[in-house]
């Protein structure tokens, strides 16, 4: 079968099928704007599990299993609480992308790769790839957010909340080992030249890198057409609610989950 994209829900998608004992194959544009190469790779429990029907205890179990060590407590700072407190436990390990064959996928099907399954997990580009095809749109929508590579060290990870001139909204950064210097990502990035000055204050400097987030209502994971399954839509929370992807797309192409094709 062919996995179309290699981020993070790809990564674990491919994963989770080959555990099964299935053979795959997993293609990838490498464009740029892909949302998991940008992404700051934090997770927090709360969000699991996240709102869709379909998601039950086994997905959460899934995620908690694949995350079992990792946990390093986030401590948060701000300018009127400069002593600063710890706001709980984060997981900020680094998740190997899948080594994908680079591929540009316009359509489907695939012919130049012959297979009874198709998963388009291929993020904001999904809606091109089904309109292309023929098929019926997800509606997904492209949620730019922006980040920033940075000098220095850190242990754990260290939060500072600040606020916008003019906003009322406290707003957080999150400061993480990356390399061999930190990773900086913001919460709501919507002033993004505002935003990014901030980042670079926090973290001495750095360059800005960006990425394209699959924003839908809720997670989608569904058989779209005969031997084709879409997933898209993790939005903020994509690498902490991958493992629990990964287990509802085995479970649609094994026959295991209630569903049906949309077309």
């Amino acid at each position: 079968m062919v996995v179309v994209g290699g981020g993070f829900w790809g990564t674990l998608i491919c994963s989770c099928l080959r555990s099964r004992g299935l053979s795959v194959i997993c293609l990838d544009s490498l464009v740029e704007g892909a949302a998991s190469r940008a992404a700051a790779g934090l997770v927090r429990s709360s969000c699991w599990p996240p709102p869709c029907d379909w998601w039950g205890e086994r997905h959460t179990r899934a995620c908690r299993d694949f995350f079992s060590c990792g946990w390093v407590e986030e401590r948060v700072t701000s300018d009127w609480e400069p002593a600063g407190r710890v706001k709980g436990l984060v997981w900020c390990g680094e998740v190997a992308l899948e080594k994908a064959e680079y591929f540009q996928v316009r359509s489907l099907p695939l012919l130049e790769y012959p297979s009874r399954w198709v998963v388009l997990a291929a993020g904001v580009w999904c809606d091109d790839i089904l309109a292309a095809s023929g098929l019926a749109l997800t509606g997904v929508v492209p949620a730019r957010g922006v980040g920033l590579l940075g000098p220095g060290s850190v242990e754990g990870v260290v939060s500072r909340s600040y606020r916008l001139p003019g906003d009322t909204r406290t707003r957080v950064l999150s400061k993480r080992p990356w390399g061999s210097g930190v990773r900086v990502g913001d919460s709501l990035p919507d002033r993004e030249q505002e935003q990014l000055a901030e980042m670079s204050r926090f973290s001495q400097g750095g360059a800005p890198v960006w990425g394209l987030r699959p924003r839908l209502p809720s997670l989608l994971v569904e058989l779209w057409g005969p031997g084709l399954v879409v997933a898209t839509g993790g939005y903020r929370n994509g690498l902490g609610v991958a493992p629990g992807v990964g287990l509802r797309v085995a479970e649609l192409i094994l026959g295991q989950a209630d569903s049906s094709p949309r077309r």
